[in-house]
């Protein structure tokens, strides 16, 4: 004998399956919005850049911030407008080879080290998120004829997306 379910049936075991889960308090990673009540926007100043490192600044806030808006967060520059402010620095980028050609000596491999030090608080000064340091890394090829510093700022683009996501999920998820 061959058994059917009827669209109803069908969309009754539907609804009593989302009700079952609805409840249990499952959430996605990443999509956690744990910020205190009444924190609505936030403010992101430019990163202070403590390196050699020209741009790294614009570069690492330029992708938090992005990261931020793409897990609905409302942003702004202004902390007189912000009701919390991401503040941040960047203090250690460095590079160094890691692998080298057997003909030449010539480095094939770099690593890359980028350390920053964030803090979150409310726009009256309270302390949200304890003042952090993260450290990041990253490792990239440099092929024939390729030129370094824009291998560099390519890989440092990549690398400020992970830091970005890092970022978020430490005021958001409180990871």
């Amino acid at each position: 004998m061959k058994r059917t379910i009827n669209m109803k049936n069908f969309n009754i075991l539907i609804f009593l399956i989302l009700i079952l889960f609805a409840g249990c308090g499952y959430t996605l990673v990443g999509t956690g919005k744990h910020l205190p009540p009444g924190i609505k926007t936030i403010a992101i100043p430019v990163f202070k850049n403590k390196t050699q490192r020209l741009e790294i600044e614009k570069i690492i806030t330029s992708a938090i911030v992005q990261e931020l808006i793409r897990r609905g967060l409302k942003i702004t520059e202004s902390e007189l407008a912000s009701d919390a402010i991401l503040k941040g620095e960047v203090i250690s980028f460095n590079t160094y080879p890691t692998a080298f050609s057997t003909t030449d000596s010539r480095a094939t491999k770099y690593g890359m080290v980028t350390v920053i030090r964030v803090s979150f608080i409310s726009s009256k000064g309270d302390e949200i998120y304890p003042e952090t340091e993260i450290r990041f890394t990253d490792e990239y090829s440099l092929g024939d004829g390729v030129d370094f510093y824009s291998i560099e700022t390519e890989r440092l683009a990549k690398l400020s997306e992970q830091i970005a996501k890092n970022v978020a999920s430490l005021i958001l998820e409180g990871f």
